[in-house]
Protein backbone atom coordinates (compact mmCIF):
# COMPACT_ATOMS: atom_id res chain seq x y z
CA UNK A 1 0.00 0.00 0.00
CA UNK A 2 2.75 2.54 0.98
CA UNK A 3 3.60 5.51 -1.15
CA UNK A 4 2.74 6.53 -4.66
CA UNK A 5 3.48 4.26 -7.56
CA UNK A 6 6.36 4.91 -9.91
CA UNK A 7 3.79 6.01 -12.51
CA UNK A 8 2.36 8.59 -10.07
CA UNK A 9 5.83 9.81 -9.17
CA UNK A 10 6.71 10.09 -12.87
CA UNK A 11 3.50 12.03 -13.59
CA UNK A 12 4.15 14.36 -10.67
CA UNK A 13 7.76 14.92 -11.75
CA UNK A 14 6.61 15.60 -15.33
CA UNK A 15 4.05 18.12 -14.04
CA UNK A 16 6.70 19.90 -12.00
CA UNK A 17 9.06 19.85 -14.98
CA UNK A 18 6.37 21.34 -17.24
CA UNK A 19 5.59 23.98 -14.63
CA UNK A 20 9.29 24.82 -14.30
CA UNK A 21 9.63 25.12 -18.09
CA UNK A 22 6.54 27.35 -18.25
CA UNK A 23 7.92 29.64 -15.56
CA UNK A 24 11.29 29.73 -17.30
CA UNK A 25 9.70 30.83 -20.59
CA UNK A 26 7.48 33.39 -18.86
CA UNK A 27 10.42 34.65 -16.83
CA UNK A 28 12.57 35.12 -19.93
CA UNK A 29 9.79 37.00 -21.72
CA UNK A 30 9.09 39.15 -18.68
CA UNK A 31 12.78 39.92 -18.31
CA UNK A 32 13.07 40.96 -21.95
CA UNK A 33 10.00 43.18 -21.85
CA UNK A 34 11.02 44.51 -18.47
CA UNK A 35 14.49 45.48 -19.70
CA UNK A 36 13.09 47.24 -22.76
CA UNK A 37 10.51 49.09 -20.68
CA UNK A 38 13.07 50.01 -18.04
CA UNK A 39 15.38 51.47 -20.69
CA UNK A 40 12.58 53.65 -22.01
CA UNK A 41 11.48 54.68 -18.53
CA UNK A 42 15.08 55.48 -17.58
CA UNK A 43 15.30 57.93 -20.50
CA UNK A 44 12.01 59.56 -19.56
CA UNK A 45 12.98 59.65 -15.89
CA UNK A 46 16.32 61.33 -16.70
CA UNK A 47 14.52 63.91 -18.83
CA UNK A 48 12.16 64.79 -16.00
CA UNK A 49 14.99 64.78 -13.44
CA UNK A 50 16.79 67.30 -15.65
CA UNK A 51 13.72 69.51 -15.55
CA UNK A 52 13.56 69.21 -11.77
CA UNK A 53 17.28 69.91 -11.37
CA UNK A 54 16.90 73.68 -11.36
CA UNK A 55 19.59 74.28 -13.97
CA UNK A 56 18.01 76.88 -16.29
CA UNK A 57 20.31 76.04 -19.22
CA UNK A 58 19.54 72.32 -18.97
CA UNK A 59 15.83 73.09 -18.67
CA UNK A 60 15.99 75.36 -21.72
CA UNK A 61 17.72 72.60 -23.66
CA UNK A 62 15.06 70.09 -22.59
CA UNK A 63 12.30 72.56 -23.51
CA UNK A 64 13.98 73.51 -26.80
CA UNK A 65 11.15 72.29 -29.06
CA UNK A 66 8.60 74.53 -27.33
CA UNK A 67 11.02 77.46 -27.11
CA UNK A 68 11.90 77.14 -30.79
CA UNK A 69 8.23 77.02 -31.75
CA UNK A 70 7.55 80.24 -29.81
CA UNK A 71 10.51 81.98 -31.43
CA UNK A 72 9.59 80.77 -34.94
CA UNK A 73 6.05 82.01 -34.50
CA UNK A 74 7.30 85.42 -33.37
CA UNK A 75 9.82 85.61 -36.21
CA UNK A 76 7.14 84.67 -38.74
CA UNK A 77 4.88 87.44 -37.44
CA UNK A 78 7.74 89.97 -37.61
CA UNK A 79 8.59 88.90 -41.18
CA UNK A 80 4.96 89.15 -42.22
CA UNK A 81 4.70 92.65 -40.73
CA UNK A 82 7.91 93.69 -42.49
CA UNK A 83 6.72 92.26 -45.79
CA UNK A 84 3.27 93.82 -45.73
CA UNK A 85 3.71 96.90 -43.61
CA UNK A 86 5.76 100.00 -43.91
CA UNK A 87 8.65 100.87 -41.69
CA UNK A 88 7.71 104.55 -41.79
CA UNK A 89 5.29 104.35 -38.89
CA UNK A 90 6.48 104.29 -35.31
CA UNK A 91 4.19 101.37 -34.47
CA UNK A 92 6.38 98.75 -36.14
CA UNK A 93 9.17 98.93 -33.56
CA UNK A 94 6.66 98.91 -30.71
CA UNK A 95 4.82 95.94 -32.23
CA UNK A 96 8.09 94.03 -32.64
CA UNK A 97 9.01 94.75 -29.01
CA UNK A 98 5.58 93.57 -27.90
CA UNK A 99 6.06 90.33 -29.88
CA UNK A 100 9.49 89.84 -28.31
CA UNK A 101 8.05 90.39 -24.82
CA UNK A 102 5.27 87.91 -25.55
CA UNK A 103 7.80 85.34 -26.80
CA UNK A 104 9.94 85.77 -23.68
CA UNK A 105 6.84 85.36 -21.50
CA UNK A 106 5.96 82.13 -23.33
CA UNK A 107 9.51 80.84 -22.84
CA UNK A 108 9.43 81.76 -19.14
CA UNK A 109 6.10 79.97 -18.76
CA UNK A 110 7.53 76.87 -20.42
CA UNK A 111 10.54 76.88 -18.10
CA UNK A 112 8.60 77.64 -14.91
CA UNK A 113 5.98 75.01 -15.70
CA UNK A 114 8.55 72.35 -16.46
CA UNK A 115 9.39 71.43 -12.85
CA UNK A 116 5.81 70.84 -11.64
CA UNK A 117 5.02 68.85 -14.79
CA UNK A 118 8.18 66.81 -14.32
CA UNK A 119 7.36 66.09 -10.68
CA UNK A 120 3.89 64.92 -11.64
CA UNK A 121 5.23 62.73 -14.44
CA UNK A 122 7.90 61.19 -12.19
CA UNK A 123 5.24 60.41 -9.61
CA UNK A 124 3.23 58.59 -12.27
CA UNK A 125 6.27 56.63 -13.42
CA UNK A 126 7.09 55.62 -9.85
CA UNK A 127 3.52 54.52 -9.19
CA UNK A 128 3.50 52.52 -12.43
CA UNK A 129 6.75 50.79 -11.46
CA UNK A 130 5.34 49.85 -8.06
CA UNK A 131 2.05 48.63 -9.56
CA UNK A 132 3.91 46.53 -12.15
CA UNK A 133 6.06 44.98 -9.43
CA UNK A 134 3.03 44.18 -7.26
CA UNK A 135 1.18 42.72 -10.24
CA UNK A 136 4.14 40.53 -11.17
CA UNK A 137 4.45 39.29 -7.61
CA UNK A 138 0.74 38.56 -7.48
CA UNK A 139 0.76 36.70 -10.79
CA UNK A 140 3.75 34.63 -9.75
CA UNK A 141 2.21 33.78 -6.39
CA UNK A 142 -1.15 32.99 -7.95
CA UNK A 143 0.36 30.81 -10.69
CA UNK A 144 2.55 28.92 -8.27
CA UNK A 145 -0.30 28.37 -5.85
CA UNK A 146 -2.75 27.32 -8.56
CA UNK A 147 -0.34 25.00 -10.35
CA UNK A 148 0.93 23.51 -7.10
CA UNK A 149 -2.62 23.01 -5.90
CA UNK A 150 -3.64 21.34 -9.17
CA UNK A 151 -0.64 19.02 -9.13
CA UNK A 152 -1.20 18.16 -5.48
CA UNK A 153 -4.91 17.62 -6.11
CA UNK A 154 -4.13 15.34 -9.05
CA UNK A 155 -1.69 13.27 -6.99
CA UNK A 156 -4.11 13.14 -4.05
CA UNK A 157 -7.01 12.05 -6.29
CA UNK A 158 -4.86 9.28 -7.77
CA UNK A 159 -3.85 8.17 -4.27
CA UNK A 160 -7.49 8.23 -3.16
CA UNK A 161 -8.51 6.20 -6.22
CA UNK A 162 -5.78 3.69 -5.41
CA UNK A 163 -6.84 3.53 -1.76
CA UNK A 164 -10.50 3.11 -2.79
CA UNK A 165 -9.50 0.31 -5.17
CA UNK A 166 -7.57 -1.51 -2.46
CA UNK A 167 -10.34 -0.96 0.05
CA UNK A 168 -12.91 -2.35 -2.38
CA UNK A 169 -10.69 -5.33 -3.14
CA UNK A 170 -9.94 -6.09 0.47
CA UNK A 171 -13.28 -5.00 1.89
CA UNK A 172 -15.18 -6.12 -1.17
CA UNK A 173 -13.56 -9.54 -1.05
CA UNK A 174 -14.63 -9.87 2.56
CA UNK A 175 -18.12 -8.72 1.68
CA UNK A 176 -18.31 -11.15 -1.21
CA UNK A 177 -17.21 -13.93 1.10
CA UNK A 178 -19.67 -12.88 3.79
CA UNK A 179 -22.47 -12.63 1.26
CA UNK A 180 -21.75 -16.12 0.03
CA UNK A 181 -21.89 -17.64 3.49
Amino acid sequence: MGGPSSKEVGAQQQSWSNLNQLFGTASDAASSFGSAGKGTLDQVTNYFKTLLGGNRQATMQAEAPGINAARESSDAAKNEAARTGTARTGGTAAENQKREDTTQAQISNLISGAAPAAASALTGIGESDINAMMSALGLGTQATGTAGSLIGSDVNSKRQASADMWASLIGGGGKVGAAAI
